[in-house]
């Protein structure tokens, strides 16, 4: 329960950043933006990766420190990645983009905080999903399910709404949300 409530402050405390950065709302940011109590990613980590936390830390324990290291490279790198993608194609305003800013300045402080957010968030479900050897996965995995629409899916749908008046998921979303449930079940829970 503990680390499900320090999830609950850390996605608090990106709130919190995002409404001293003028980011929280569309009072805050006008109709043409993603602010952060609109973007789905922003309710789904605070709900459903607070369960997710609960349910996988009481077995971390059993991470060895060269898993860690190992993982938490990867996922930092897949962070990394996919914060230069969003900063770089991201057409709208939103709490973790500025696309008017150049070079560092176009991910705004609550761009970085999510950065190092998503990072260990990322760590702990790869470690969960590669060095927890027969831990039950089902209920971990049906939660990653249903995060994906939310997360990936609904700021896509909402840009396009805001950018071409129509909602709509585009195909990035869709390959990275079909390939990300395909490591859930496919890979993840498949694990022994």
């Amino acid at each position: 329960m503990f680390y499900a409530l320090l999830n609950v402050l850390l996605v608090m405390i990106g709130a919190m950043i995002a409404f001293v950065e003028e980011r929280f709302s569309h009072d805050q940011m006008g109709v043409k933006a993603l602010p952060w109590i609109n973007h789905g990613a922003s309710w789904a980590d605070l709900i459903l990766i607070s369960i997710i936390v609960a349910l996988v830390m009481p077995y971390h324990e059993q991470w060895q420190a060269s898993s860690i290291i190992l993982y938490g490279s990867i996922c930092g790198a897949i962070a990394v990645a996919f914060h230069v993608l969003w900063a770089l194609t991201m057409p709208v305003p939103s709490y973790i983009v500025e696309p008017s800013a150049s070079g560092f300045a176009r991910l705004p402080v609550g761009g970085y905080y999510h950065l190092f957010y998503m990072w260990a968030v990322l760590t702990i479900i790869v470690l969960f999903y590669f060095a927890t050897p027969g831990v039950p996965r089902l209920w971990v995995s049906i939660l990653l399910t249903i995060y994906l629409p939310l997360a990936v899916m609904q700021p896509g749908y909402y840009i396009y709404k805001i950018t071409e008046g129509a909602g709509r998921v585009d195909l990035p979303a869709r390959i990275i949300s079909i390939a990300l449930w395909a490591f859930i079940w496919g890979v993840g829970y498949q694990r022994p």
